[in-house]
């Protein structure tokens, strides 16, 4: 859950439910063992973002986020072991 901040308050949470797909089972330790930092690239890199979408708990655009999140993925993890994320879900709520 990420909180959406603007003019000092909150206006409301976003909810990602996502998953990855890995290119080889072999790399699941190494991602299990990074998810802490990775989990903190996703927060600062969705921060980032929806800094510059006011409209972000309306309308979310599944590509761009997806995008974002996997070369967040590949900078902490590295390249070639992550296939894809998968977006599952994704929930919002304005105050």
């Amino acid at each position: 859950m990420l909180p959406v901040i603007r003019r000092g308050g909150l206006e409301g949470h976003l909810l990602l439910v996502v998953f990855l797909e890995v290119t080889d089972t072999k790399h699941r330790a190494v991602i299990r063992q990074k998810m802490p930092r990775l989990r903190d690239e996703y927060i600062r890199s969705l921060n980032r973002y929806i800094a510059h979408r006011p409209r972000i708990l309306y309308r979310v655009r599944l590509r761009e986020v997806k995008v974002l999140l996997f070369q967040a993925t590949e900078r902490i993890i590295g390249t070639g072991k992550v296939k894809a994320v998968l977006v599952q879900a994704v929930a919002s709520r304005r105050f």
